[in-house]
Parts: C-alpha cells; structure tokens; sequence
C-alpha cells in the first residue's frame, strides 16, 4: 500500500521537535512524499540536495538528514530491503555498515548490489535464506545482467534468474540505471 503524504506530516513523524520548523523551511511548497516507501529517501535527499546547491548551508541540513536516518532504521520494517550501494555520505562508514546491517536484517527479504563490495560484505551478515544477489559483474549472483550495452538513449542487457533469460531495453541511459533496473527485478524474485 502507498499512502501519500504532504512533507509537514513526514517531518512531524520523523524529525524531533526542535528541528521541525527549520526542516519545514528547507522543504518547497507542493512536494509530495510517497510513505511509507520513499519517505526515509524523499525526504532526507531533498533536503540534502539543497545543501548541495548551497540554498541552505549543509550544517543546517546534516542534522535533520541524520534525524530522520537514526529514527527511520530503527522504525521501519520493510518486506523488502534493497539495498543498491554504501557511500560515505552523512555517517561514518563503521556506523553506516551498522544502520544497513540492522536494515537488512529487519526485513523479509534482503535484496543486495553484489557488485558493490560494501553491500556485498554486509549480505555475508545477512540470513542466506532471505537474501537476492544481483549484479552484472558478480558470478553468485541470483538476478544477473550481461551484455550490458550503453546507448546514448538508454541501456540494453540481458537478465538471467533462475534458469530463465530475457532481454531489457530501458529509456534511461547509464550503468547505474541499469543496476537500479536489476534491483527492482531481484525485488520481485
């Protein structure tokens, strides 16, 4: 079930009291945020982005960023966990590793980027039972592309799972479109 949501609900769910009106300030009028799927995400990444493109300064940002990351891992389960790459972004990496683990942990099924070599260790944490490789460049890997050909338009690979191939032609152009294509194909395994 998606349920859609104005951003002020989201920032009264999830970031503490003090840090409200500042969060409800960096947000732009007429947003909408999916919850609660892409809540944790459409929130945090947008107001990082602004700290990005200097609108706001990143010490204002980094502790709501951060408010509603700590809140959200320990909140929500989801059925599915997906878990693309881990970068070193707000956190320490040794933290990050510890939040993702935790995420991946809390969930049904574990869905990990085989090909990154961060979530690849933390799927070796990760009951074998729940978790789905994917990747192109990684042999175990339950959902694996091949051929992948970049086109100035798009992308084109072929996907093998269990046993079975077929060919996918996507309209957005990039590696890392491809791979995203590949997680929400392993979802779904």
């Amino acid at each position: 079930m998606i349920v859609v949501i104005d951003p002020g609900v989201a920032i009264k769910w999830f970031v503490e009291e003090p840090l409200r009106p500042q969060a409800r300030s960096l947000l732009v009028h007429g947003h909408e945020v999916v919850a609660p799927d892409i809540l944790i995400a459409g929130v945090a990444e947008l107001v990082w982005k602004k700290a990005v493109a200097g609108e706001i300064a990143a010490d204002q940002a980094e502790p709501i960023v951060r408010n509603i990351g700590e809140l959200c891992f320990g909140l929500y389960t989801p059925e599915v966990a997906v878990l693309t790459n881990i970068s070193l972004d707000h956190k320490e990496m040794d933290e990050l590793r510890r939040l993702f683990a935790a995420f991946l942990g809390s969930a049904r099924k574990a869905v990990i980027n085989l090909d990154d070599p961060e979530t690849r260790a933390l799927g070796d944490l990760v009951d074998p039972g729940k978790c789905i490789g994917y990747g192109f460049d990684s042999p175990g890997a339950t959902v694996s592309g091949k051929n992948l050909e970049l086109l100035p338009d798009g992308a084109r690979f072929t996907v093998a799972c269990e046993g079975e191939r077929d060919e996918v032609r996507l309209t957005v152009p990039g590696r890392h479109n491809a791979s995203n294509a590949l997680a929400a194909l392993a979802a779904g395994v």
